[in-house]
C-alpha cells in the first residue's frame, strides 16, 4: 500500500480568495483518491462569460499524482487547451509546504505551484521563462467551503504564445 499520510490534509474541496486580471468566471476544484488509494486526482474547472476579447468558454484540467517505486511523488497535468505538464512533487521537511515543480522542457516555461499550510492553504503559482527569474502569476488563499458547491473567479492572460493562469477566488 502506498503511504499517502502527508496528503490527508489536502483531500476534498477547497475554495479560495486572491487577485487576478483580466476577466472573471466561476469554477472549483477538489482532490480525491482513486484506484483504491493508489493515485490522487485533482479536478478543476472554470467557466468564463463572454468578454470583448473572447466568447464564453470553459476551462477543465486534470492532475494525477502518483508515487514512484523509489518513493518520490510525481504528477501529470492535462487541460482542454492542450497543455500537458509533468511535475516533481516535494514536501518540505516539516510537511507544511507542498511544491509541484514542472520538468524542464526546451521550448516551454517551467511551472511551479506551491501550497503552504497555515490554517488555510496559501498558494502561489509561478513560471520561469528560460533563464529569466520566476514570474509570479497568482497568489491565493484556499479554505474549506461552507457549502458543497464551489465558486471561483479566474482571469487568464496570454504570455509568450501560451496561456497563463491568474486566479481570483470567491465563493
Amino acid at each position: 500500500m502506498t503511504n499517502w499520510d502527508d496528503w490527508q490534509y489536502y483531500l476534498g474541496e477547497w475554495i479560495g480568495e486572491g487577485t487576478g486580471e483580466p476577466g472573471e468566471g466561476v469554477g472549483g476544484f477538489r482532490f480525491d483518491f482513486d484506484l483504491q488509494g493508489q493515485i490522487l486526482i485533482r479536478r478543476n474547472f472554470a467557466e468564463y462569460p463572454p468578454s470583448a476579447e473572447k466568447a464564453a468558454y470553459r476551462h477543465d484540467d486534470l492532475m494525477i499524482i502518483y508515487r514512484e517505486t523509489e518513493g518520490t511523488f510525481r504528477a501529470m497535468y492535462w487541460d482542454n487547451e492542450g497543455h500537458v505538464i509533468h511535475y516533481t512533487v516535494e514536501f518540505s521537511k516539516d510537511k507544511n509546504t507542498l511544491t509541484f515543480i514542472g520538468d524542464v522542457q526546451p521550448s516551454a516555461p517551467r511551472f511551479r505551484f506551491t501550497y503552504q499550510k497555515r490554517g488555510a492553504i496559501h498558494c502561489a503559482f509561478s513560471l520561469r521563462l528560460r533563464r529569466r527569474a520566476n514570474l509570479r502569476i497568482s497568489r491565493l488563499t484556499l479554505k474549506r467551503p461552507r457549502k458543497e458547491r464551489l465558486k471561483c473567479r479566474y482571469a487568464w492572460g496570454g504570455n509568450h504564445g501560451h496561456t497563463c493562469c491568474i486566479i481570483k477566488w470567491k465563493y
